[in-house]
């Protein structure tokens, strides 16, 4: 359950992200997007619906299409809504080839080669995030290739700390510390010379 919720926070942050960058001067709000996603959710079992996140593909189709505000994503919502009512019996002899046809012209579309590009030349890190990340969720899932990923960048990033940190002696000051602790030290280290 933990790992579909982090699944559904992070596909609707990379949504809101492809959606920022797609468009100009144009920022989301993390926490509000996810406080949102977590209120719907949250609700959408009391009117019998699924807990739902933002889509990568649609949300760069409304971008595309010229969407600038939340009104979008609602009008999508009832243009598919009318066409499943009006026309469901029609849609359903669409093939599924034309279909994935259609989902991997919006990906190609979404996916910036010069981005990818200088993730994979910023640092052997980076690069060995993106393609290990991208290879377990070609063989394996999603969920499988997020944690991989993390893990990996949380590795990277511990190791990057662990060798940036150093320890210093810093003397201290008359005014530092009371004068029975100063006692205290300097007994100690009378002590530690004999």
């Amino acid at each position: 359950m933990l790992a579909v919720t982090a699944l559904a926070a992070l596909e609707s942050l990379l949504s809101a992200t492809v959606a920022d960058g797609m468009s100009v001067n144009e920022r989301h709000d993390p926490d509000r997007e996810l406080f949102g996603q977590g209120l719907a959710n949250l609700a959408a079992p009391v009117f019998g619906g699924i807990p739902a996140t933002a889509a990568i593909a649609r949300t760069a189709v409304n971008v595309r299409a010229g969407a600038s505000s939340k009104i979008s994503a609602l009008t999508h919502s009832v243009v598919l809504l009318a066409i499943m009512m009006a026309a469901s019996q029609l849609v359903s002899e669409i093939p599924l080839a034309a279909l994935a046809g259609v989902l991997l012209a919006t990906t190609v579309q979404m996916v910036e080669v010069g981005s990818i590009k200088a993730m994979a030349r910023a640092t052997r890190g980076d690069a060995a995030v993106l393609f290990l990340t991208f290879g377990v969720t070609v063989v394996f899932d999603l969920v499988a290739a997020v944690a991989v990923g993390l893990g990996l960048a949380i590795l990277i990033a511990l190791r990057s700390v662990a060798q940036n940190a150093k320890v210093e002696m810093v003397p201290l000051e008359a005014g530092d510390h009371t004068t029975a602790e100063q006692h205290r030290e300097t007994s100690t280290g009378a002590l530690a010379k004999s």
